[in-house]
């Protein structure tokens, strides 16, 4: 009896998505990316916290020191196309995607846990997203800056060997 109770929970536990909008905190959400001394490369407001009020402007060529970042997304269903044998989790499964990492690499939510998962080349498929970093200037003034995966707000967010570590693969 136990076993099928504790069998009944996790299969419960499967079907339960993830909540929506979710928030995916200290992520960078491509390949390569990463937090530290930044510049940026145009004038960019600074808020006091993800979608909040203006407390700040940086004004391009200014530096600063990038702390972390968030991702806020909301979460689409997928069917795995084949198996993950890192995380057990086998084709037909249904999981949540939550933001594309780079190179094919998603966050998904699974039974309850965030998992990175290799080889979903469905870049098509990826949610609505809305990149943050929180910023810290050389006066201390910490806030977030909304950040695009297509226009890139600062230089040296790339580790990959970018020419001024600006543009993503």
């Amino acid at each position: 009896m136990l076993l099928l109770l504790l069998l009944a929970a996790v299969a419960a536990q499967s079907d339960i998505p993830p909540p929506g909008p979710f928030v995916s905190k200290d992520t960078c959400p491509f390949e390569c990316c990463a937090y530290g001394a930044w510049t940026a490369n145009r004038d960019v407001a600074l808020l006091d916290r993800p979608g909040g009020k203006p407390i700040a402007r940086l004004r391009k060529g200014e530096p600063v020191t990038a702390l972390t970042g968030e991702v806020h997304t909301t979460p689409v269903p997928f069917t795995m196309e084949r198996a993950d044998p890192r995380s057990g989790i086998v084709k037909g499964t249904v999981v949540y995607l939550l933001h594309p990492t780079g190179e094919g690499a998603w966050r998904v939510w699974y039974q309850g846990k965030v998992l990175t998962i290799e080889e979903i080349y469905h870049e098509d498929l990826a949610p609505p997203e809305v990149w943050w970093a929180k910023i810290q200037t050389r006066s201390k003034q910490i806030g977030w800056a909304r950040m695009s995966s297509a226009a890139l707000n600062f230089d040296h967010m790339d580790r990959c060997g970018a020419p001024g570590g600006s543009s993503k693969k």
